[in-house]
C-alpha cells in the first residue's frame, strides 16, 4: 500500500490517498475536491474513511456520491476491501464521533485530529471531551510503538515517539 498525503483547503488538512494496484481509499476528503480528483485520476475509489465530521475533513464528501463511507456508524470494526484490510478504533475526545483507522499489516494509523506530533486535538469544542481523549490515549498506548501515525494536520509521527515525547501521553 502506498500512502500519498495531499494538503487540502484553507486549514491545510491532511487528506490521505491509500493506493494499491488500481484501487484507492480516501481518508478525510477535506474541502478541495478538485485537488483530490487530480491525484486519483486512473484509480477506482473503493471507499472513503472519515475520522470525524468537521468541515475541513469532509467538505468534499458530497462529490463522491456513490462511494461507501466508513466511520463511527459502521456496523462492525474490521473490514477487508479488495487488498485493503483495516480496523475502526474509537478515539473520541476531539469530537464525540472521532475514530481512527488502523491498517495492522502496514502498521499505519490514521487519527484525524485525535493526536498530533507532540500534542493532541482540541477539546474545547462542542462535543469535545478532555476526559474522553485521555481515556482513548490510554487505549492507543497499548498498540505497537512502531505504528506510523498519520494526523489530520501537521507532521506524520510514530506512536512510540508520541508515548515518549508527547506531554499528553
Amino acid at each position: 500500500m502506498i500512502v500519498d498525503q495531499v494538503k487540502v483547503g484553507s486549514f491545510r488538512t491532511n487528506c490521505y490517498l491509500l493506493k494499491s494496484g488500481n484501487d484507492v481509499i480516501i481518508v478525510d476528503p477535506g474541502d478541495d475536491y478538485v485537488t483530490i480528483k487530480n491525484h486519483i485520476e486512473g484509480y477506482t475509489v473503493v471507499a472513503i474513511l472519515v475520522t470525524h465530521y468537521h468541515f475541513d475533513h469532509v467538505g468534499a464528501l458530497a462529490y463522491f456520491k456513490d462511494i461507501d463511507v466508513y466511520d463511527y456508524r459502521c456496523d462492525k470494526k474490521k473490514y477487508n476491501l479488495g487488498s485493503f484490510s483495516f480496523s475502526i478504533i474509537d478515539t473520541k475526545g476531539h469530537t464525540s464521533d472521532s475514530v481512527s483507522f488502523y491498517f495492522e499489516d502496514e502498521k499505519v494509523l490514521f487519527v484525524g485530529d485525535f493526536i498530533f506530533k507532540n500534542t493532541i486535538g482540541r477539546t474545547d469544542l462542542e462535543t469535545s471531551s478532555f476526559d474522553d481523549i485521555n481515556k482513548y490515549i490510554e487505549i492507543i498506548k497499548k498498540y505497537p510503538d512502531d505504528i506510523k501515525v498519520y494526523p489530520g494536520h501537521g507532521h506524520i509521527t510514530y506512536l512510540g515517539e508520541e508515548i515518549k515525547n508527547n506531554p499528553f501521553f
